[in-house]
């Protein structure tokens, strides 16, 4: 009965299967019996062993087939102790056992198993079980696929896809916490794409999107990988470094700039110069506010800069609040 692989649309699930069982006999003919029904199999001989297993491997089992009576470790003390490991993704359990009575089956389902099987067992129904536990998991990883994509369309800006305001807000906050917590220097950065409503009023709102989009990506290429940026709102962006010394915030924001300015833009046909304008609030965490404070003063860097016939940088050390062009 080959069944190791399942589809869905958004999903694909390899079927991985871990045996438990102390007897050898025993595990050797059920790790026969669901190779040859073609899963891929993991065996091993008590719940330390299985624990220790899942633990460390990078793609662990995702359906167990556990005895209950083993040394060391029984299947309901291993099914309690997976349940309660927080890492660990969701497995489906099946328990093997000669005990018979409800209570014993309760007691099974209560410790975390799945679903219960007295043995001996019949090799149909078993197989049965396990592509019923199958059925769930897909089921599983389909929710949390689904789960993912919605987590993602609720931190993304819907035109550029960077991350919208409440989420880069949300980095913000992180990354505040973490120099606080590590002692680190970080650069909250505001930009401004220069007369943008022009672009609107000249060429029309498709034109426009199509500059929001291409400006996004112009400064996230200029990022490095642990920095963040965030659309903050219609043509304003919000860019976090994290962990960085003032020379290098002044060079990566000055060759985004630059970035901006040296390419012309491509917008519903036709061929645009843009350029945009920057402030940065730089600092170290003895002098740190609110998030507020630096979104505030690199704010101010940034009109400043707009003031100062735009398309240029400045620069505030938030412990003078002193600026200077880069």
């Amino acid at each position: 009965m080959p069944a190791p692989q399942l589809y869905t649309p958004h999903v694909r699930l390899i079927l991985k299967i871990l045996i438990v069982d102390d007897e050898p006999t025993t595990r050797a003919a059920l790790q026969l019996l669901l190779e040859k029904s073609g899963y891929d199999v993991i065996a091993t001989g008590d719940g330390v062993e299985a624990l220790d297993y899942l633990n460390n491997d990078d793609d662990p089992a995702q359906l167990i087939v556990a005895d209950w009576m083993m040394p060391k470790m029984d299947g309901l003390e291993l099914c309690r102790k997976i349940r309660s490991h927080q890492t660990l993704p969701y497995c489906f359990i099946i328990l093997l056992s000669i005990r018979t009575e409800s209570k014993d089956i309760v007691r099974g389902l209560n410790a975390g198993a799945d679903d219960y099987l007295m043995k001996p067992y019949n090799s149909d129904e078993l197989q049965s079980r396990i592509l019923t536990g199958a059925r769930i998991l897909r089921l599983q990883r389909e929710l949390e696929s689904a789960n993912q994509r919605l987590r993602i369309k609720a931190s993304t800006d819907g035109l550029t896809s960077l991350l919208n305001r409440n989420a880069i807000m949300s980095v913000l906050n992180d990354e505040l916490a973490r120099a606080q917590r590590d002692g680190t220097t970080m650069a909250v950065v505001m930009s401004d794409i220069d007369h943008f409503k022009k672009v609107n009023d000249r060429h029309g709102h498709i034109a426009g999107d199509q500059v929001l989009t291409e400006y996004a990506s112009r400064i996230t290429a200029g990022l490095r990988a642990y920095d963040s940026v965030g659309r903050y709102g219609g043509e304003e962006f919000m860019l976090i470094m994290p962990n960085i010394p003032e020379d290098a915030a002044k060079d990566v924001v000055e060759r985004l700039r630059n970035n901006v300015e040296s390419l012309q833009f491509n917008a519903d046909g036709k061929k645009l110069t843009v350029t945009s304008s920057f402030g940065i609030a730089w600092g170290h965490p003895k002098h740190f506010g609110d998030q507020n404070d630096f979104i505030r003063i690199a704010d101010t860097m940034m009109y400043q800069a707009k003031n100062n016939g735009r398309n240029c940088v400045r620069f505030a050390d938030i412990s003078t609040q002193a600026d200077s062009t880069t």
